[in-house]
């Protein structure tokens, strides 16, 4: 294969790769949250926070890394959109549910994409982070339908959660000393500041790798190939504690 398409699936293992920390994390804030330890809540706050920044930070600006040879972009824009794209777009396919062929159902496959990842609407859940974007989350929503198992019970599990972290460090705030909130609600803070951060990074991908392309080929009354291109489809983070 070409060696962008190599280094687009490349740039997606290793930020998956480095999203195991992050789960980590999760998981050892969740239980912190279950049994009401502030110490270790603000310790691993701090080690999500770190963990995002890696992700944003280190991970997400490797599709954009140019060759030493001759500084050209490993993974080019137009080549991705024009070629790449064509073999992993979405579809529709008809399928048989009888050998005489009678019984035809007719399926929409969506093709693989960054935004079927688990990581960030697992920090989005655990953090108390909601989507403002109806249609936004009505598509991670279809998305997950195309994740492992074990993705959808773990996202489940903090989902159904009886607190959020938000949530949490707000009820402390007349139960523990001054001191102690407010580094609680200085970490929460970063984390939620790491999340906008990376989120904002990737619509920079998404603008330079299928925004930007498609409109050279389609006009501005087009329907666009990014459902959400050229709208606030940001996720809300809830306010500061």
């Amino acid at each position: 294969g070409l060696v962008d398409e190599e280094w687009f699936f490349k740039t997606h293992i290793v930020i998956e790769a480095e999203g195991s920390h992050v789960v980590s994390s999760l998981e050892a804030i969740s239980s912190a949250v279950q049994n009401s330890d502030e110490r270790i809540l603000l310790e691993e706050l701090r080690s999500l926070e770190q963990n995002l920044w890696r992700l944003s930070s280190v991970c997400l600006p490797i599709m954009f890394a140019r060759s030493p040879r001759d500084h050209t972009l490993l993974c080019e824009p137009f080549l991705f959109f024009f070629r790449l794209r064509n073999y992993i777009k979405s579809l529709d396919v008809k399928m048989e549910k009888s050998s005489e062929g009678s019984d035809v159902e007719e399926f929409h496959l969506h093709g693989p994409s960054g935004a079927m990842s688990s990581i960030l609407p697992a920090v989005d859940a655990l953090l108390g982070i909601r989507n403002t974007s109806v249609e936004l989350r009505e598509a991670v929503t279809t998305f997950e339908d195309y994740v492992p198992k074990a993705h959808r019970l773990f996202l489940e599990r903090l989902r159904n959660a009886p607190q959020n972290v938000k949530s949490f460090i707000e009820e402390k705030k007349e139960h523990i000393d001054e001191s102690t909130w407010f580094a609680l609600a200085a970490a929460f803070n970063s984390c939620i500041s790491r999340v906008l951060d990376f989120r904002w990074r990737h619509w920079s991908f998404v603008e330079q790798f299928i925004v930007r392309p498609s409109s050279s080929t389609v006009s501005a009354s087009s329907v666009s190939v990014c459902p959400v291109a050229g709208r606030s489809s940001a996720a809300a983070a809830p306010p500061p504690v």
